[in-house]
């Protein structure tokens, strides 16, 4: 049975302020389970290069709702989740250029390194700390707390994000706490779902888990059952296989 093998790792020194980490996607026929691919919004935009059966290169911008990937026997993607603020679209429409049928994953992770030195801007440095401020408070940074970090109004601080950032700050926040529990729960497989609720502020579990649902499609449960299928090696060396 094909099973989904997962890995990131962190960009280099050059380019940790415009890029969270690249990725790669391997489904494994030689696997156990029947893999399921759900990509949960970040706030990120994501860019993604089909190795095989087909190939391809997508750049899905920040949103908020979750998508199901296609998931088939020796498939192999990699890509790139860029920093929040951080616009790509100058660097893809130059790797559209540049990427190239028969190439391996490194070399077009060399192009993609290439393309990002010379084309990726650095963000507005009052995005940057929204950014910041709201990862490091696992998405509890009340907006009036995020405008007075940044020196902003409110009213400015939320134009500023949907600018920079593509969602509003309360947006923002709900996927960075979707994120930060989902990474709880991938680290802590046998933690109780309430006890997740409470560390991440929940007033309890049902509100999670509709909070949940409306961002990743799907209940906290079902997301459990479907990443035991799945083989995450997180801050790794990247697996270009």
């Amino acid at each position: 049975m094909p099973r989904l093998i997962y890995h990131e790792t962190a960009p280099e020194p050059s380019l940790s302020g415009m890029i969270d980490g690249y990725w790669s996607v391997f489904v494994d026929p030689d696997g156990r389970g029947s893999p399921c691919h759900w990509v949960l919004p970040d706030g990120c935009y994501t860019l993604s290069i089909g190795i095989s059966p087909t190939t391809y290169v997508t750049l899905r911008p920040p949103s908020l709702a979750a998508f199901r990937a296609p998931c088939s026997e020796g498939q192999r993607v990699i890509g790139v989740r860029f920093r929040p603020a951080v616009d790509p679209r100058r660097a893809f429409d130059q790797l559209k250029r540049e990427i190239r049928n028969g190439q391996s994953p490194e070399e077009i992770f060399s192009t993609i390194q290439r393309c990002c030195e010379r084309e990726l801007r650095e963000p507005d440095p009052r995005a940057s700390r929204l950014v910041a401020y709201t990862r490091a408070s696992e998405g509890a940074l009340l907006i009036s707390q995020a405008a007075d970090l940044t020196g902003l109004s409110d009213r400015q601080l939320e134009r500023l994000a949907v600018r920079t950032i593509g969602l509003t700050p309360k947006s923002f926040a709900r996927v960075t706490r979707l994120q930060a529990s989902v990474r709880r729960m991938i680290a802590k497989p046998n933690e109780r779902l309430a006890d997740l609720a409470a560390h991440f502020g929940f007033t309890d579990q049902s509100y999670m888990t509709r909070e949940f649902v409306k961002l990743a499609g799907l209940t906290p449960l079902a997301y459990q059952r479907m990443v035991s299928n799945v083989g995450f090696v997180l801050d790794g060396n990247l697996q270009l296989r």
